[in-house]
């Protein structure tokens, strides 16, 4: 058997050899692309080597393959001490899947973060911007859910989408916080009749910009997402016109059902609406929402 210099003048040969009926074991078809030969040091620097897989016909066919590829790959660097890695066209698109769970959580996590700090301190608040941040959680959530049932797989597009739904669902929340901390006096006076302390504030809020948010919000952002359910294209129709659509619903019923009741039970204390234009009289009376609404009597306001 041929070595050093000898062996790499007839592997360089061989690898020339065109293959044929004549000489059907020449290496150019099978190995011509397969060797990078180092004629100076007489060593390979790199190869490749083909395989192939079962039929694949899911999605989760391909996931599987892959992952199965890469451990077949690992094991053999652990064993033969060689960087081993495997590689398909395939593989550049399902490569996402092997850690789009923990991006998206880590993704996510960070805007929830940034949200809660943002909001406490615009706020004036870490109640408060805790319960619009839990109510931004419980939005994703519900927009998760319906991608499982509507068929919309957790991939780089639908998580680009689902931060998108982040933000918009802060959209809908942030009027209605807002003007739950920062009561306008001359509507809050009305329902001293009616409510006490958070839950005053609460519906004062509902009422005052409680119509902007189904107006200006809801409505407007319905009829645009509406315009992509009549799209021939299905990465609209799937990863765009269905999260959008419940991002629309759950964000609007949250804001408007579920984050006035849960500032009722755990907002902050409000504050004085620097924009209100209530007269001295209301001006005064309103900064008894200063202090904690439990310290209210319930003959107050």
């Amino acid at each position: 058997m041929p070595e050093g210099e000898e062996f790499v003048s007839y592997l360089q040969r061989w690898i020339k050899s065109p293959t044929t009926s004549e000489c059907p074991l020449a290496g150019q078809a099978a190995y011509g692309q397969a060797l990078v030969i180092d004629g100076d040091r007489l060593t390979i620097n790199a190869s490749h080597f083909r395989t192939s897989h079962t039929p694949l016909h899911s999605q989760e066919d391909f996931i599987n393959a892959y992952e199965a590829a890469r451990r077949i790959a690992d094991d053999i660097s652990a064993r033969t001490g060689a960087a081993v890695f495997p590689y398909s066209k395939f593989y550049i698109f399902f490569d996402q899947y092997t850690s789009i769970v923990n991006t998206s959580f880590a993704l996510i996590g960070a805007a929830l973060a940034i949200i809660l700090t943002i909001s406490s301190a615009l706020l004036g608040s870490l109640r408060t911007g805790a319960v619009v941040t839990t109510t931004v959680i419980m939005i994703v959530a519900d927009i998760v859910g319906t991608m499982s049932l509507a068929g919309v797989s957790l991939n780089a597009v639908s998580l680009v989408n689902l931060v998108i739904c982040v933000g918009i669902g802060v959209e809908f929340c942030a009027h209605i916080a807002r003007a739950f901390m920062f009561p306008d006096t001359a509507i809050m006076e009305k329902a001293q009749n009616k409510f006490r302390g958070r839950d005053a504030r609460a519906w004062t809020a509902l009422v005052n910009v409680g119509s902007s948010v189904v107006s200006g919000i809801t409505i407007t952002k319905f009829l645009g997402v509406a315009v992509l359910a009549f799209t021939r294209s299905k990465i609209f129709e799937i990863y765009y016109f269905r999260i959008w659509l419940a991002l629309v619903v759950f964000a609007s019923t949250h804001a408007l059902v579920f984050l006035p009741v849960a500032l009722s039970l755990f907002g902050g204390e409000g504050y004085i609406d620097p924009e209100s234009d209530g007269g001295l009289e209301q001006d005064l009376a309103a900064r008894r929402y200063l202090l904690p609404d439990d310290d209210y009597d319930s003959d107050d306001y």
